[in-house]
């Protein structure tokens, strides 16, 4: 601030002009300093909203994901249920085919191309044990095919010693021993299907639910 020289500071006029200056020069100082602290305020206030947003931010993104893995949780527990249910159906219905399936052997048993089919179950059972000598039971119904000439035509076939078994109690087809009885084989249809059961599932599946899972 420029002041008045020494020789004019005396007069009334020259204090007045004096005490104007130095009012104007306070003004611009107060000025100055309200400008300087209103920055200082915007600055102090930008960078609080700054912090703020990014604190908000944050506090979204966190609860955004932890949505996002709720919904995927409770998504996949539906998925999970829904494929569960699913399994549980397809299971049911095959176990349905099974059972079905078994319950038509009494019917198989009188076809022509199951007696046809005797001679090589009778072989497969030979195979297996790894014997030429055995003793073949059969259900009622077999038996009364398995005839002495059927026998000794397969035996002949195949260089086998047959001998007839009593008849089984239950199943559907034969089983053969070892002539100590030691060993057996079970090639009745239940067992046959038992053997094949991977095989036959997954046909009777791609049949009943294909373009399904």
């Amino acid at each position: 601030m420029e002041l008045l020289s020494g020789k004019d500071f005396a007069s009334e006029e020259n204090l007045a002009e004096l005490c104007r200056q130095i009012e104007v020069e306070s003004e611009a100082d107060c000025a100055e300093l309200h400008k300087a602290a209103a920055e200082q305020e915007a600055a102090i206030l930008a960078s609080s909203q700054e912090q703020a947003d990014k604190l908000r931010k944050k506090i979204l993104d966190s609860a955004g994901a932890a949505i996002a893995d709720f919904e995927r949780s409770g998504f996949a527990e539906v998925n999970l249920k829904a494929k569960h249910r699913w399994l549980e159906s397809r299971e049911a219905l095959l176990n349905q085919v099974r059972e079905a399936l078994f319950a038509r052997f009494d019917e198989v048993l009188k076809q022509e191309a199951y007696a046809e089919a005797l001679p090589g179950f009778i072989l497969e059972a030979s195979n297996a044990l790894a014997s030429k000598t055995l003793i073949v039971r059969a259900d009622p119904a077999t038996q009364a095919l398995l005839s002495p000439g059927l026998l000794d035509s397969t035996a002949k076939k195949y260089q086998l010693s047959l001998t007839r078994g009593n008849d089984l109690n239950a199943g559907h087809g034969i089983i053969a021993f070892t002539p100590d009885g030691r060993r057996l084989f079970d090639n009745t249809l239940e067992a046959r299907y038992e053997r094949n059961k991977t095989q036959l599932r997954n046909l009777a599946a791609h049949k009943l639910f294909e373009g399904q899972e």
